[in-house]
């Protein structure tokens, strides 16, 4: 039997709209798959959500080529042909990022759909997050001395915060990282070991070291001393605002204080340039 070229298009229109074809994305993109997760949670903070992904060895391996491949361009975050996330790379990275839901049942609802086995118990925020990072600023303890000479580099990294639950959900704080010159990072630990012990924390049970710096006869404190680091290689202070972030860069030494800083973004770090002063 043959078809003649009208049947033959007809037929072909029949089973075109019968069958669902999906649009093919006019960006790169992502397919998340289960085999590039060890688990999957929801995270809830006042009455907005997001879908969290730990990464598997393969989902870290897979997402950084994804994104070295793309750096610069605007991507898709997919799970079965279903668009998650459409955002701009900035960096490769191996995170994959998460994803916002304006409501939990939403987000709860697709993270069920991804991949229900990996589905992990959401974590429960604290009711307050705020007081353990407060700066004991009436305790005037002995500071490290620091001049420009004993400073290499000093950095500035803004992060997206998870620290002060009080401000706007996806807002950022600010993270001051002081590299020391050879032979200064010794005398630092020195100092270290002999500073006080204090009880930080909302119920006063985390034991941490409390360090503060002095240069030109002013001190550096952090806004959030349980969060610092301190090692023999550098000091990471952490502020609220890029002025205290700042002020610490220039009152430390203003001939090594940063012109750029890297901000963290949905996917990847950009650098920008800071404001002169």
């Amino acid at each position: 039997m043959k078809f003649n070229t009208s049947m033959q298009l007809y037929a072909f229109a029949f089973i075109y709209f019968l069958v669902p074809v999906e649009p093919a994305l006019a960006e790169p993109h992502f397919e998340i798959t289960c085999t590039h997760l060890e688990k999957l949670y929801v995270y809830e903070f006042q009455g907005k959500a997001r879908l969290n992904f730990v990464e598997s060895g393969e989902g870290r391996r897979d997402f950084q080529q994804f994104t070295s491949a793309n750096a610069g361009n605007v991507v898709s975050i997919v799970h079965k042909g279903t668009v998650l996330l459409k955002d701009h790379v900035y960096s490769s990275t191996e995170y994959i990022p998460s994803i916002p839901f304006s409501n939990r049942e939403a987000a709860d609802k697709t993270a069920r759909d991804m991949c229900p086995s990996l589905l992990a118990v959401s974590p429960v925020p604290p009711p307050d997050i705020t007081s353990p990072m407060n700066n004991p600023e009436a305790l005037e303890f002995p500071a490290f001395q620091l001049s420009c000479k004993d400073i290499a580099t000093i950095e500035i990294i803004k992060k997206k915060s998870t620290i002060w639950w009080e401000n706007t959900f996806g807002t950022y704080y600010y993270l001051v990282i002081i590299r020391f010159a050879p032979d200064v990072g010794e005398k630092f630990m020195r100092f270290v070991k002999s500073s006080p012990e204090l009880m930080l924390g909302e119920d006063h049970s985390i034991p941490k070291k409390y360090v503060q710096l002095s240069a030109h006869g002013k001190r550096m404190r952090s806004d959030a001393p349980l969060l610092d680091g301190l090692s023999k290689a550098e000091v990471i202070l952490t502020k609220r605002t890029l002025e205290g972030s700042l002020e610490i860069a220039h009152t430390l030494c203003s001939a090594k204080a940063p012109l750029t800083m890297r901000v963290e973004r949905t996917i990847g770090i950009e650098s920008v340039p800071l404001p002169e002063r």
